[in-house]
């Protein structure tokens, strides 16, 4: 008798896994299992060896009604596939995959106005490192190659394609890989999505409606099974002062930790939002970097050159229109599918783009959906929406909530639009809204058929944007999600309708987070114009500005920010840090007062010279009085408290996690120290341990 090739107890558990009942057989080289689908009796019987035919089995649970197929398998592994294949039905799934895809490309043709669909690759940032070059989609495909469980983070500020690359991503990997399922989920903000690990464990039920979860969760940990889920901060929500907090997001983290097992790979996209720049978060990462990789990519800002080519550029160069601010890939997108005369007409009106922009959308609803509502009518509806949603902290509505929601605010209004249609067509009330609720500013959100938001961030941002600048209490209030994406849509607007929201902003500016406070100054002023003093500012990104700005700045810790074309003046500068920080085409204002301290540590720059300029300390650098030993704390990253081995290299970002911002230059004192002393080696952004110093390290940190 052959050798079984497939062990039977495994064969069992495999079998068990998917829902399968063992049945008994008479024969130990044939194996019996059943499944029940709805009235339909199925029967697999597996035959563990060639000498075997099976005939007997096959006909005993023929006539007893069930469906069978008889098994013949070389190995468990092609078991499993077979009945990865089949439950997954994993032909069809990926068709429709691609048809998803399809769908949403024409969605976003009809959108923008433009001819065909096409994914603008931009500059990226891999692990807080140098900017790369335009194949994100590709590199993320390599890493998903590992067999290292993996979560990889995909920021970008609003409305700059992280959608769009959420669809790419899922796209690629069908094409790719058709053994391989990508399984995209879009969460969007609403009343019911607020336990994650709810909205989590429905978005996977609706992907895979007869299979059950903890099936669908062990082809997650295997890879079988690429969970992508994109706007994964929409479910961040505000605490009583409008500010999002870890506290949010940790159980959220928490859930996806627990399918970080085996070769698991699950993509988050996410705006660059404060929380994931924390401290708290790093710590989040420190705790688990046993458990699995983490990859964090940063899409860059896209430029208008990577969309309208060097001609169109010139163009609106030449009539005096912001370009370097057109960033907004929907806008873009826009201005792409002009032709050459009517582009040439929206350069004429340059410091109009945005309304003319939103004019002729408004405009093209009425023949559309044959309504005969002004744009400023429409506008108005719109706008009551968008503050019903603002002051309820959601961005998606019921198809049933908006309705209600356009009938009760409009009804007047409505009543008004009925009049101007001939007997014969005129709509009804109900008519009416419905033609609204299905307004080219709307869309269906996400795996649910039922919610409905705006189309983007960028037109979603745009109303907030209005809404905040409409209001005249003095005290405009809303969560960092809906400021972030008003503000990113605001860019590309005229000065003075930054300066009105920004104006607006004023009210709740304290609350927000340092980095958010410095972002809206640079967007919407361009520059700084608020005191900054006695905080640390992380992962910055500040282009063609003066820093500080119109106050001084006293006592502040840059880490990890990136300076490109600005002017520090020394003389405004007091007691300043800058860890781990990348200067490009910088330069140092003259002065004559040299005795404020500002430290380097770790940072580079296209300069040696700016670098060794830059740098004033005052005498000689004073020891910071501490009882605090942080030598010991900053090899403790390397090697913590109750882990059985230590880590060679690690991120210098971590090496600061846990620390509070007051302590930053301790640390930073002692990697430096550490530096010179040869014990740690730094190379870029990563810090490595001398390991031919390893009796010393155990020794200061007191291990066996």
């Amino acid at each position: 008798m052959n050798k079984l090739s497939i062990n039977p107890l495994e064969l069992d558990k495999l079998y068990e896994s998917y829902g399968f009942l063992k049945r008994e057989s008479e024969n130990p080289l044939v194996k019996i299992y059943s499944f029940r689908s709805g009235p339909f009796h199925n029967a697999d019987i597996v035959l563990l060896s060639p000498d075997v035919s099976g005939k007997k089995e096959l006909d005993v649970y023929t006539k007893a009604g069930f469906s069978c197929s008889l098994r013949k398998y070389k190995s468990l592994h092609e078991v499993e596939r077979a009945l990865f294949e089949g439950f997954f039905d994993i032909e069809k799934t990926i068709k429709n995959i691609k048809i998803e895809y399809e769908k949403y490309a024409k969605k976003v043709i009809r959108n923008s106005n433009a001819d065909k669909y096409e994914y603008i690759n931009c500059s990226y940032m891999v692990n807080e490192s140098d900017t790369l070059g335009s194949r994100l989609i590709e590199n993320i495909y390599d890493q998903l190659q590992s067999d290292t469980p993996m979560l990889i983070l995909i920021e970008a500020a609003a409305s700059y394609g992280k959608t769009c690359t959420a669809f790419e991503i899922m796209n690629h990997i069908a094409y790719q890989n058709p053994n391989q399922i990508p399984m995209l989920t879009e969460l969007s903000r609403n009343r019911t999505a607020r336990i994650f690990r709810y909205v989590l464990l429905d978005e996977i039920n609706k992907s895979f409606p007869t299979l059950n979860y903890d099936l669908v969760k062990s082809h997650i940990h295997k890879k079988n099974v690429i969970l992508i889920i994109d706007g994964f901060d929409e479910l961040l929500h505000r605490n009583e002062k409008g500010k999002e907090n870890f506290e949010n997001v940790e159980p959220m983290l928490e859930t996806i930790k627990e399918l970080l097992y085996g070769k698991a790979k699950i993509i988050l996209t996410t705006r660059k939002t404060a929380i994931f720049s924390g401290d708290e978060f790093h710590l989040w990462i420190d705790d688990h970097i046993d458990d699995f990789d983490i990859v964090r990519y940063e899409i860059n800002q896209p430029t208008a050159s990577d969309w309208l080519g060097f001609d169109k550029c010139n163009k609106l160069d030449e009539c005096g229109f912001p370009v370097s601010h057109l960033s907004n890939p929907v806008l873009l997108s826009f201005l792409k599918s002009l032709s050459a005369e009517e582009f040439d007409t929206y350069c004429q009106h340059q410091d109009k783009i945005i309304s003319v922009y939103l004019d002729r959308l408004l405009d093209r609803e009425k023949e559309r959906q044959n309504l005969l509502m002004e744009p400023d009518e429409q506008l108005s509806i719109v706008k009551k929406i968008t503050s019903f949603l603002i002051s309820e902290d959601i961005s998606t509505l019921t198809k049933n909530e908006l309705h209600k929601q356009i009938t009760n605010e409009n009804i007047e209004l409505l009543k008004k639009v009925r009049g101007r249609y001939f007997a014969e067509t005129r709509p009804t009330i109900e008519e009416l809204t419905n033609k609204l609720s299905m307004h080219a500013f709307f869309d269906r959100k996400g795996n649910d058929e039922s919610l409905i938001g705006f189309v983007n961030d960028f037109i979603f941002g745009l109303f907030i944007a209005m809404s905040a600048i409409d209001d005249d209490t003095g005290e405009w209030l809303t969560n960092e999600y809906f400021v972030d994406i008003a503000v990113t849509s605001y860019m590309a607007q005229r000065k003075s309708k930054k300066e009105a929201l920004w104006e607006k902003l004023n009210f709740m500016f304290e609350i927000l987070p340092p980095e958010f406070q410095f972002r809206i100054d640079v967007l919407l002023k361009g520059g700084l114009f608020h005191k900054y003093c006695d905080t640390s500012l992380n992962q910055l990104r500040a282009k063609n500005i003066q820093i500080p700005g119109e106050f001084e700045m006293e006592n502040i810790t840059f880490l990890d920010c990136q300076f490109a074309d600005v002017k520090f003046n020394k003389s405004l500068l007091n007691n300043i840090g800058f860890i781990n920080c990348k200067f490009y085409n910088c330069d140092i204002e003259i002065n004559e007062r040299e005795s404020n301290t500002i430290e380097l540590y770790n940072c580079q720059s296209d300069s040696s010279e700016f670098l060794s300029n830059f740098q004033s300390i005052s005498n000689e650098p004073q020891t910071r009085k501490t009882n605090i030993d942080f030598h010991r704390m900053v090899l403790e990253r390397f090697w913590q408290q109750g882990r059985a081995h230590l880590k060679k290299k690690k991120p210098i970002r971590t090496l600061y996690t846990g620390i509070g911002k007051e302590h930053h230059r301790n640390i930073a004192d002692a990697i430096e120290d550490y530096k010179k002393d040869g014990l740690l080696t730094i190379e870029s952004d990563w810090a490595a341990i001398n390991l031919d110093r390893i009796t010393e390290i155990k020794e200061i940190l007191g291990r066996q």
